[in-house]
């Protein structure tokens, strides 16, 4: 067990985060390293319990791309689904964004829970998670968060497609049309340009004037609501594009 043990301790040596070394260790030891992992989420370290949380999304992406062949994680939810209580927020966020990672329905409920969370890093970590796993019971809250949330890196997240906007778009349920027409009149550029591409997922021709409105009084950057537009068969003036008009 010297290999696990390596690994384990090696968690507490990288900060927030896993290097090359590590990720081959896990790829290495596969289910070896399930037990010794979820043991390490009740650490004192809390950057190995971090970590931990980490390296089990890890060896899930390892999973889905075929890396690994076979790992069973079923073990892993409820001591990950008790560790959304840790008292460390990074942990509760690095535990959210795992839980959605490994797609486990039971994970639904408890990232419910922590929308509600004090920190925001969490809050969007158990929204993005949400969106992930694509569970209907989602959306309400999320829309009620999305509305409320005072943070716009919530909002829309750190990357395209991210954020609680990010995960109504991948959950592409009809309730959230008019938060995110709302949206599209935001202050901040980047929260109108997340709605918008949340909008172009989702597909409802609701949102076709209103990102046409966007796109002319804001003067914004081209491409994201252009692209929304083209997703929902219209081009920047809101016209049906030649595409479209040729489907019919």
């Amino acid at each position: 067990m010297a290999d696990v043990d390596e690994l384990i301790s090696g968690l507490a040596l990288r900060g927030w985060g896993m290097n090359l070394t590590d990720s081959i260790k896990v790829v290495d030891l596969g289910e070896k390293a399930i037990e010794p992992l979820i043991a390490a989420l009740k650490d004192s370290d809390r950057v190995v319990r971090a970590n931990a949380a980490k390296a089990f999304r890890f060896l899930s992406d390892c999973l889905k791309t075929g890396i690994l062949v076979d790992s069973d994680f079923e073990q892993a939810i409820e001591p990950l689904i008790k560790s959304l209580d840790d008292t460390d927020s990074w942990v509760r966020a690095s535990v959210a964004w795992t839980l959605g990672s490994l797609g486990d329905e039971r994970a639904v409920e408890p990232l419910l829970a922590v929308l509600n969370d004090s920190s925001e890093d969490v809050r969007l970590a158990a929204s993005e998670a949400l969106g992930w796993l694509g569970d209907e019971r989602a959306v309400q809250p999320l829309i009620n968060l999305f509305e409320r949330e005072m943070e716009w890196e919530v909002r829309i997240g750190l990357r395209h497609g991210a954020g609680i906007a990010g995960a109504l778009g991948q959950l592409m349920d009809i309730r959230a049309v008019e938060p995110l027409i709302a949206a599209l009149r935001d202050d901040n550029e980047l929260v109108r340009i997340g709605a918008a591409a949340a909008l172009g997922r989702i597909g409802d021709g609701r949102a076709v004037r209103p990102l046409v409105v966007a796109l002319k009084v804001f003067d914004e950057k081209v491409s994201p609501i252009v692209m929304a537009l083209h997703n929902l068969g219209h081009d920047r003036d809101g016209e049906p594009s030649p595409a479209a008009t040729n489907d019919e």
